[in-house]
């Protein structure tokens, strides 16, 4: 008697020898001066403290004493000696690390041996608490009412996507200028000359951003993005990625000129928080 019908027997071998590709993901939470945003944590004695940081600035602004400098705009492990007790993660006294800094896996060590573990892969829009793994010397946040979702990419972590339908299935959530509509999944335009379509996302200055567009027919002109300033500019028609500094928190525009005729899909913002 057979079993298994062969295309039964084809898709179970397909997903036993080839299983789907494992997504990581992890809550990473922001830390800055601006709202005095830190971690406090039950007072430890430690002489080595190894922590992952991003740092906008790339300055140890914030960090505890004897912390090497963080390369700017890069997500890296920072591996130091220290001396003292700690009881507070992103700031060093009154003195906090700056706006848009990230901090993750913070061990402390005392001796060789690991006595504390705060993960800060909580969502702290749900919970105040920050897990110790290893003692349950657990801190809490403080100023902190929000985390962000990253998924793992080949170059670091990459976050949630930032632009309201961006697909434009709806004609809402942007702004349009004159000669710009939304209709069929798209937005188009036959004659902008230094018009756009916008929307605020709410941004960071200071901090990488991977931008995307897809301009789906394009007949003359010149597309050009912007966010916190010039992103990159298009002439044809194709599928286009940018990776980006805003130097302020404008909205995102993308603005034809020339003028443009032709439609645009799958407008993208994400953070990149991206290997040193």
């Amino acid at each position: 008697m057979e079993f298994l019908n062969a295309p039964f027997q084809k898709r179970f071998l397909n997903s036993y020898l080839f299983p789907a590709p494992l997504v990581l993901q992890r809550y990473l939470t922001q830390f800055g001066a601006t709202l005095s945003k830190s971690i406090s944590i039950p007072s430890a004695t430690a002489d080595r403290i190894v922590m992952d940081i991003y740092s906008p600035g790339g300055v140890t602004t914030g960090l505890p004493t004897g912390a090497t400098t963080p390369t700017a705009n890069k997500y890296e492990t920072l591996d130091f000696a220290y001396s003292g007790t700690i009881d507070v993660i992103g700031a060093n006294g009154a003195t906090y690390v700056p706006d848009g800094t990230y901090i993750a896996n913070v061990k402390l060590y005392l001796a060789g041996e690991l006595v504390a573990f705060y993960k800060l892969d909580e969502n702290f829009a749900e919970t105040s608490v920050a897990v110790d793994s290893v003692a349950g010397n657990n801190g809490t946040a403080v100023n902190i009412a929000e985390s962000g979702l990253f998924t793992a990419i080949d170059t670091g972590w990459i976050g949630e996507e930032l632009v309201v339908n961006g697909g434009f299935d709806t004609d809402t959530n942007w702004v349009k200028a004159t000669g710009w509509t939304i209709s069929d999944g798209v937005a188009s335009t036959e004659s902008a000359n230094n018009t756009n379509v916008n929307q605020s996302i709410g941004q960071s200055s200071g901090s990488v951003y991977r931008i995307g567009v897809d301009v789906v027919s394009y007949t003359t002109g010149s597309l050009t993005i912007f966010l916190g300033g010039a992103v990159g500019s298009m002439t044809s028609a194709g599928s286009y990625s940018f990776d980006h500094i805003p130097a302020n928190t404008n909205p995102l525009f993308f603005t034809g000129s020339g003028p443009f005729t032709g439609s645009i899909d799958n407008a993208s913002v994400k953070q990149l928080l991206e290997y040193a």
